[in-house]
């Protein structure tokens, strides 16, 4: 797993500092300097994310997917909002743009299909 520095709004640096200010209120340490831990404060096992997402997603009648779409999810949104594949590659943690245009390929041709339809609607 590699490690990277992105980018996040304050909105989401709310959440996560109360997320941390929730954990003191329950004595909750992070001995790994991680936001989301056990109650003993070490990191929480993949599997067990894994785990939970699965059970969230019966819960709430949600469609079966598992945590790695959340990846291709954030991925194909920044694309559909036009930001530079560059940096789509680096928050991905992608050594090279060409992995992420080869991976979302078929994001770049709705983008095509959208760009036709518009020069079709000027002529």
């Amino acid at each position: 797993m590699s490690k990277r520095i992105i980018a996040i709004n304050e909105k989401v640096i709310n959440i996560l500092l109360s997320v941390r200010r929730r954990q003191s209120e329950l004595g909750i340490v992070s001995i790994s300097k991680r936001v989301f831990t056990y109650r003993n404060g070490k990191p929480l096992n993949p599997s067990s994310v894994t785990k939970y997402f699965h059970n969230f997603i019966e819960e709430h009648d949600l469609p079966s997917c598992c945590v790695h779409t959340l990846r291709h999810t954030n991925a194909s949104l920044l694309i559909a909002a036009k930001t530079p594949i560059t940096t789509v590659a680096g928050r991905l943690g992608h050594s090279t743009p060409e992995i992420t245009l080869r991976l979302y390929a078929h994001q770049m041709s709705e983008e095509n299909k959208k760009a036709a339809e518009a020069i079709e609607k000027m002529l």
